[in-house]
């Protein structure tokens, strides 16, 4: 009789034990279906393939111009995010597409950039040129007109489906860093060059300070571009860019700029822009473009790309 009586507790017993880890692997289950499900439809974004050297962009804009912050900002956003230490650029912001010959979109003496871009004095934006490339019909390989998306300008970058980044073939030749650091009210920026070939090369090095949030010139819908143009840093004259004669030993030139060329004296936002140019002109005359290093913001406390 007492064994007996024992049979239903024991099976009773077994039946919650399985019940019980039935529950479990269904938990575990669906645990793992949601697992697979999330790896499933994770987005994957790929940027546009590398050239194997450094491009250089200076792209026009105006703060009233729709398809400036809809593509060619966005388009240029995207391509920099994607290629960090191989893309810079340079914004030139015009309070409106109509009128791009303004000090603010960098037309100031001496260097007068837009002028030297398109000498034809035509008003439209989105541009970008790439390389110093021409403003003509037969440069569509490396100039650009108009922009939609995110990715208008991956091929020029990439020197692909027939479009040209322009960079000169000796670019890997050269080395440049810009570095800046607060003094006071002031700023000093140093650019450093070095020709890794044989013998000596003479460069000039176009050099700007600009902003990396374009706080200064917000586009009409309230986003902001990048690295817009704020000031052009020249040589001692103020009649041109820095030359300078590199070899296998860097070469140095410093300037000193107030915190408030920035907006709101930030110098957190204050980044320069450079390149190394075989020689330049605010004429028509092109130039190669030789180098540019990634791009340098400071902190207060140190320095942050």
């Amino acid at each position: 009789m007492g064994r007996r009586s024992f049979t239903p507790l024991i099976l009773t017993a077994l039946m919650l034990m399985m019940s019980w880890g039935a529950l479990i692997d269904a938990v575990e289950e669906t645990n793992n279906e949601v697992t697979i499900q999330s790896l499933e439809t994770t987005d994957v974004v790929m940027g546009a393939p590398s050239p194997g050297h450094v491009v250089f962009a200076e792209y026009v804009g105006g703060q009233n111009c729709p398809p400036c912050y809809n593509g060619g900002t966005a388009s240029l956003t995207q391509l920099k995010n994607s290629n960090t230490d191989e893309f810079v650029y340079i914004t030139y912001m015009a309070a409106q597409y109509q009128v791009l010959r303004t000090a603010q979109a960098g037309e100031v003496s001496p260097i007068n950039r837009i002028s030297h871009l398109d000498g034809s004095g035509s008003n439209s934006a989105p541009r970008a040129y790439f390389g110093e490339c021409p403003h003509n019909a037969q440069s569509t390989s490396c100039y650009q007109s108009g922009a939609g998306g995110t990715n208008t300008y991956d091929d020029f970058f990439s020197g692909a489906a027939g479009k040209s980044n322009n960079m000169h073939s000796t670019v890997n030749d050269y080395s440049m860093t810009v570095t800046q650091s607060p003094v006071g009210n002031d700023v000093d920026i140093t650019v450093s060059a070095t020709y890794h070939g044989t013998g000596t090369k003479d460069v000039s090095v176009f050099a700007a300070v600009t902003e990396y949030v374009c706080h200064s010139y917000p586009y009409q819908d309230g986003s902001k571009s990048h690295n817009c143009f704020k000031q052009w840093l020249t040589n001692s004259t103020n009649d041109g860019f820095v030359h300078m004669t590199l070899s296998s030993t860097p070469s140095t030139y410093s300037w000193t700029v107030p915190k408030s060329t920035v907006y709101n004296s930030d110098v957190n936002n204050m980044l320069t822009v450079a390149a190394l140019q075989s020689g330049w002109s605010t004429g028509s005359t092109r130039y190669d473009v030789l180098s540019s290093p990634p791009i340098i913001r400071i902190s207060a406390s140190g320095y942050f790309s």
